[in-house]
This record gives C-alpha cells, structure tokens and sequence, in this order.
C-alpha cells in the first residue's frame, strides 16, 4: 500500500496535480538543507526527522539509492556529510561516497 503508493510517485506515475513531484520535492528538500549547511562548521550536526515518503524521495533523488524492498521504516533515516565533489552517505549501517546529482550546485 504505503510502498506501493511511494514507488509510483517516484516513477513518476503519481498524478502532479495531486501530489508534487518527486524530483521536484528532493530539489526543493536539498535547497533548504543547503542553506542551512552553507555556514556549518565542521562541528555542527543538522539533524532533520520527517516522514517516511520524504526520506525515501531524498535517498532516490539524491543518492539513487532505490525504495527498499520493506519501504522506508520508523524513523528510518539517513546521515549525510557534504564533501568535496563528494558526498559521504550512511543509510542502514552502509557507509558510502556518492556523487553530487547534476542538478546540486
């Protein structure tokens, strides 16, 4: 149902007049967090809880790390350090260097 629902607004198959698009919502996701990361420190910890389509859209959008199999759990999440040309991303006990998406300036 909820896992369902969630890969077809990725697909893009959800209707935009009823739901914003995903890739529109992880661009407008990732502009807010830029901003707040823009005078971060290397000490600071910008810590964001939300809900399960939020995360599952950043982590497809952003990472390309696809919906898992059991969905995005409760108060499952990920962290995320901007790097240099890089971004290093943890998700479920994984650590990896991902690229930027092309769109992220």
């Amino acid at each position: 149902a909820v896992a369902e629902m969630m890969n077809r607004w990725l697909a893009g198959l959800a209707p935009p007049k009823v739901f914003r698009p995903s890739s529109e919502f992880a661009r407008m996701i990732a502009v807010y967090a830029k901003e707040r990361l823009a005078a971060a420190t290397p000490d600071t910890l910008d810590v964001y809880v939300t809900h399960d389509t939020w995360v599952g859209s950043c982590l497809f959008h952003w990472f390309a790390i696809p919906m898992p199999l059991d969905g995005v759990r409760f108060l499952d999440g990920y962290l995320m350090q901007p790097l240099d040309g890089e971004m290093a991303v943890w998700y479920r006990g994984k650590a990896m260097r991902m690229e930027y998406p092309h769109w992220w300036d």
